[in-house]
């Protein structure tokens, strides 16, 4: 399927998972193959998440978080497609990131949307 096949504002009118768990196993951000501090999750779809990571995205940047644990591994990719810095204090760096996951890789990020789900 083309890029300019997807309907992207199926992708908005998803139900948006808050409660978020952090899993068993380790969670790893990555800008650029580089790691990025993460620090919490906001709200996920099988499409995309919202996330605080210690430092902004710039647009072309590549981002990956990567789930490792001793059952298994699996890399979710995606691009920032919003940003705002956390206002928290005058020396925080912190920032919400919205990504929307590369959709040709639909059961990795079905994965991540199932492994971060509180049941």
């Amino acid at each position: 399927m083309d890029e300019s096949e997807f309907d992207y504002s199926e992708r908005r009118r998803a139900t948006r998972v808050t409660n978020i768990k952090l899993p068993e196993g380790e969670l790893t951000l990555m800008f650029d193959d580089r790691p990025v501090k993460l620090y919490e999750f906001k709200d996920i779809t099988p499409f995309g998440v919202c996330l605080q990571a210690a430092e902004p995205a710039c647009q072309s940047t590549a981002i990956t978080i990567r789930y490792l644990h001793r059952h298994g591994q699996f890399e979710v990719f995606g691009e920032m497609v919003w940003q705002e810095p956390v206002l928290a204090c005058v020396n925080d760096q912190k920032h919400w990131i919205g990504i929307q996951f590369t959709p040709d890789r639909i059961t990795q990020n079905e994965a991540l949307f199932e492994l971060l789900l509180v049941h």
